[in-house]
């Protein structure tokens, strides 16, 4: 992560910023309805192309919906949620925690009960290897996410690019807040693993692109639904989706990489983001 102005340390208030008027807003309305639009606009054409190819219904819907359509309204929310914060509106974190692993739980759900039959659960990488070899993995994976991470945290202070002030006022201050975070990151791990590098992985194999081909296709709305942390958080997100991705490749099961997943959101959220917080 990279610092990010307007951040303070502690407390549960959002990182003040400039009193929003109305012309800012009224533009983070037209920027948020763009990308909306365009996630309904691409979303029918996608469907078809997953029926042209030979899905099913509902792999043809749901793989459309989390390469094309979810990750284009994970971006145009980003511009509403800014204004309201550049405006001094305060953000309840412990609701958005809540409603985001609702969210995931329920897409790796999803995932799961349109794959089980066509993929098939072993295809969804959903078998469990011995536990030495989920461990070691699954270690090897956190140390390479972390060190990725610091790459691109070392690259953003040389470049001069910051995190989004989003990103900041995401991070847990409270108690309460660093509960509810733990619980996030858990549902991340498993849901947004099972939905992206288990389903959306599977069902592009299935449909010729190869292994490694799949894996990099899966980590690039991966990176938008991370749209958040700006777009050089988005770059980040989809190499450390590409990394996990491989780790399931290479293993055949997404467990690792969930169990990688959420253990990283933890460090990051608990202690390298507030930690990067405080030196400001």
């Amino acid at each position: 992560m990279t610092d990010s102005p307007g951040a303070t340390p502690g407390g549960n208030s959002s990182p003040p910023g400039p009193q929003g008027g109305g012309s800012e807003r009224r533009e983070a309305l037209r920027s948020a309805s763009r990308w909306a639009k365009a996630g309904f606009f691409a979303y029918p054409p996608a469907v078809a192309a997953g029926f042209i190819l030979g899905l099913s219904a509902a792999n043809a819907f749901l793989l459309a919906a989390l390469m094309v359509f979810l990750p284009l309204l994970a971006v145009a929310q980003v511009p509403l949620t800014a204004a309201g914060l550049a405006a001094g509106e305060p953000l309840d974190r412990g609701s958005t925690y809540v409603s985001s692993a609702v969210t995931m739980l329920l897409l790796g759900g999803v995932a799961v009960t349109a794959g089980r039959q066509e993929p098939g659960i072993g295809a969804l990488g959903l078998v469990l290897p011995p536990a030495d070899d989920t461990a070691l993995w699954a270690i090897s994976l956190i140390v390479l996410s972390l060190t990725l991470m610091g790459l691109f945290h070392g690259l953003g202070r040389l470049s001069g690019v910051g995190e989004s002030a989003l990103l900041w006022a995401l991070l847990p201050r409270t108690t309460t807040e660093r509960r509810l975070f733990v619980l996030l990151s858990l549902a991340a791990g498993l849901g947004e693993e099972v939905a992206f590098r288990g389903y959306v992985l599977a069902v592009l194999v299935s449909l010729g692109l190869g292994p490694w081909g799949a894996a990099a296709a899966a980590a690039v709305p991966f990176g938008f639904m991370h749209a958040y942390q700006g777009w050089w958080g988005i770059v980040r997100t989809a190499f450390v989706g590409l990394l996990l991705g491989a780790s399931v490749v290479l293993s055949g099961s997404i467990w690792p990489a969930a169990l990688a997943h959420a253990a990283v959101d933890v460090i990051a959220g608990l202690w390298l983001g507030p930690w990067l917080l405080s030196r400001r």
